[in-house]
């Protein structure tokens, strides 16, 4: 009885084979009880169904549909930014520009302070921008070949307009950049 309770056998299954012990020699009896062990181990294992294990696989399949599009728009938006920030120089630019000529249509590039043309081989460096041109004070700098929408030809531009407002200046925002919703206007 000491080995079975520190086996951590319960009280039921002891009873039962107790009975018989006396006509049973100690190596049959302890067969026996590990039969019975392992039976009642299989009895209460829990497992997953197939049924389960399809519908776990489903709901994955679907949280991996909506998140990679949205994953792969970030990472353009992110890489995108490059472009937006190479504007900046040229905005400022124009604007000291416009202050000093009084109107926008002195302000092209190489001109009245305003930077030459840039344009970069995106090709052979990792450059998301691939030029960057200025007339009349409008600002547009085209993006690298890889943000050019599935079927289209058209380069990705990022385009900013200068116009007054009162003492300030304000720029609206346009270009291929909008419509795929890379850039802000």
């Amino acid at each position: 009885m000491y080995f079975l309770r520190k086996v951590g056998y319960n009280r039921r299954v002891i009873r039962i084979y107790t009975q018989g012990v006396a006509k049973m020699n100690v190596c049959d009896f302890l067969s026996k009880l590990l039969k019975v062990r392992k039976s009642s181990a299989v009895a209460s294992q829990a497992g997953f169904t197939l049924l389960e294990m399809l519908v776990v696989i489903a709901v994955v399949g679907v949280l991996a549909a909506i998140a990679v599009p949205r994953f792969q728009n970030s990472l353009q938006k992110a890489q995108f930014v490059e472009v937006v920030n190479a504007a900046g120089p040229y905005k400022a630019a124009v604007e000291l520009c416009r202050q000093k000529t009084g109107s926008y249509t002195d302000c092209d590039e190489a001109t009245n302070g305003v930077p030459p043309k840039t344009t970069n081989d995106t090709t052979t460096t990792k450059s998301n921008v691939k030029s960057v041109s200025v007339a009349d004070g409008v600002i547009t700098v085209t993006a690298a070949d890889k943000f050019k929408s599935a079927g289209k030809t058209e380069d990705m531009t990022y385009v900013q307009k200068p116009a007054d407002s009162g003492s300030a200046i304000s720029w609206s925002v346009s270009g291929e950049c909008v419509a795929a919703a890379l850039c802000d206007n």
